[in-house]
């Protein structure tokens, strides 16, 4: 069963019985948003790693019934802890990393794995226009900025997780890309002035070079 299945199993229930069935469960970031209607809140991503990525959760994803596991996303490098406030900035190829990190621990899991790409990530249009640097972007539930993030090198990564994905015998490969239009957290595909369609493309690339 995916996690689509489930949810479309679980909007023929009652509002009680919905929320007591999501709170059986509460995954870190092995992937669980809530549907509006279903529950009006997403589940938190408990600190068990410094990249907050939920992989000791697969175990407790398969014994619910689910087939399927994602990260919805990975921003965080082991300098998390000392980033400074005054400049939280995390470079992309080290991003690649974690990524390659985090897909490890979470196909260890055993479970059908769809590996997330991140485009990169940077919330500052999202700050209150009063606040500047520093600021203490982990009480504020802020992520790192990634800065050093190309096409050439969000394509490697689309490359690196497709292979992945194919020379898997657990499932359909596929993967997962944050993201399409989340302007305001600096995670986009769409075409914009400053790179026009370069992402794009170097998505398609990765995945023809993948096919040949």
């Amino acid at each position: 069963m995916s996690f689509g299945a489930w949810l479309e199993i679980t909007s023929m229930l009652s509002p009680e019985l919905r929320v007591d069935l999501f709170s059986r469960w509460q995954p870190d970031c092995i992937f669980l948003r809530q549907r509006k209607g279903l529950a009006n809140r997403t589940q938190s991503r408990q600190q068990t790693n410094v990249y907050c990525c939920g992989w000791d959760q697969v175990a407790a994803t398969r014994a619910m019934g689910f087939e399927t596991v994602f990260a919805y996303n990975i921003v965080r490098t082991p300098q998390y802890e000392s980033l400074s406030a005054d400049r939280p900035l995390v470079q992309y190829d080290d991003v690649m990393t974690s990524h390659e990190t985090c897909w490890s621990n979470i196909e260890a899991g055993g479970l059908h794995h769809m590996p997330v790409v991140t485009f990169g990530c940077d919330v500052t249009p999202r700050w209150h226009r009063g606040v500047t640097l520093p600021y203490d972007f982990k009480t504020l539930s802020y992520e790192p900025i990634i800065v050093g993030n190309t096409p050439e090198k969000f394509g490697l990564l689309c490359r690196r997780a497709s292979d992945l994905a194919r020379n898997s015998d657990r499932g359909e490969p596929a993967i997962i890309i944050n993201a399409w239009n989340e302007w305001s957290e600096g995670m986009y595909l769409l075409p914009e002035k400053r790179t026009g369609t370069k992402y794009l493309e170097a998505l398609r690339e990765a995945l023809e070079s993948c096919r040949s």
